[in-house]
């Protein structure tokens, strides 16, 4: 069977739905990262009902995750630009964030 080329609206909500299956509650997120839903907290789901409508409702939404408590999910952001080096900082820990 040959493999279906999904456009990105499917594929987000594919995604979303993929990551609710494998039991991580998830919301809609517009292309600034921000919420679509407010309480997002709160509301994030593994329904796929509810998945499905808010992606019919937002075509463009990309799948969010809660971090916390809600998933299990921890998450270190670190920013590499002209003035800040996050990795380099983490190396300067004794860290590698590379092993």
């Amino acid at each position: 069977m040959p493999h279906q080329i999904l456009s990105t609206t499917d594929a987000n909500r594919q995604a979303a739905l993929d990551l609710a299956a494998s039991g991580f509650p998830v919301f809609p997120l517009g292309a600034d990262k921000r919420p679509r839903v407010t309480g997002w907290q709160v509301k994030a789901t593994r329904d796929p009902d509810t998945i499905r409508r808010w992606w019919a409702k937002w075509h463009d939404a990309m799948p969010g995750l809660p971090t916390g408590a809600a998933s299990g999910l921890a998450v270190l952001d670190l920013d590499v630009r002209a003035d800040k080096d996050g990795l380099a900082a983490l190396r300067d820990l004794g860290l590698d964030p590379e092993a």
